[in-house]
């Protein structure tokens, strides 16, 4: 057997021990992370041991939960059983502080470089929907026009709140806000829940109206210029539907989180 052969071969064993050994730690890592999510507490700080505590008194899981702070402010919550994390993971969101916390189960793929989630599970709400619409199956087809529905709010599914139907959804936030749907051809708008940060110019999550990469500004002029405090600017209900129809992103689509009464 030729040398350069020899040395083919012993390069190719050497590709495939490395190859068995990355998917062999792979594997470990997998099943040293079942019972682990990733979290980020959107558009808020917060150490991790009063998050921890505060976590355990919402969540109240019986086997104890750990939390690892890591880098851009995500965190990494391992449970003490499958119970506890079947639970919370299927219970969907939750508002934290006032915010938006998104979790969703440990994987290699997850990269804590990128300082916002690709992806969340947020409550909507649709105001004004005819309460004959009040069924799961037209819910779930209607909300299924934002993205995957998760959950519906359980007065929402008894009809007993008229002023807005509430579900829970996927949102993608790599992509501008869906902010308006048409049912049965009329228009309504999308509310967000506790989205901390949303662009009224190109409704992308992750930056204001002032730095949107795709609005050109004039020196000048600083007319329609917006700020955090455009978040804050209520808008009475009867006009949401007259300004979604000309204008898709506004102070409007950000809402509180619903406090049950």
């Amino acid at each position: 057997m030729s040398i350069e052969r020899v040395m083919k071969k012993s390069r190719r064993r050497e590709k495939e021990s490395f190859k068995d050994a990355m998917m062999k730690e792979a594997g470990e890592a997998n099943r040293t992370k079942a019972l682990t999510m990733v979290a980020k507490l959107l558009g808020c700080r917060v150490n991790v041991i009063a998050l921890q505590n505060r976590l355990l008194a919402l969540w109240k899981s019986k086997g104890g939960i750990k939390c690892v702070d890591i880098e851009n402010d995500y965190f990494e919550i391992s449970f003490g059983n499958s119970t506890d994390f079947s639970k919370v993971l299927a219970e969907g969101p939750r508002i934290v502080c006032g915010h938006n916390f998104t979790i969703q189960p440990w994987s290699l793929s997850f990269d804590p470089s990128n300082p916002h989630p690709s992806s969340i599970v947020s409550w909507i709400r649709i105001p004004n929907l005819l309460s004959s619409l009040y069924h799961k199956p037209i819910l779930e087809q209607v909300g299924s026009m934002i993205g995957k529905v998760i959950k519906i709010d359980e007065r929402t599914l008894l009809a007993t709140r008229g002023c807005f139907a509430r579900l829970v959804v996927t949102v993608d936030l790599t992509k501008p806000l869906i902010t308006r749907i048409l049912v049965n051809e009329n228009l309504k708008v999308i509310e967000y829940e506790a989205l901390p940060i949303g662009c009224f110019y190109c409704g992308v999550y992750g930056h204001i109206k002032d730095n949107c990469p795709k609005l050109v500004v004039n020196p000048s002029n600083t007319e329609g210029a917006s700020t955090l405090e455009e978040k804050k600017t209520a808008v009475a209900e009867p006009l949401k539907e007259k300004r979604a129809a000309v204008e898709p992103y506004g102070p409007w689509i950000l809402v509180e989180p619903w406090k049950r009464q």
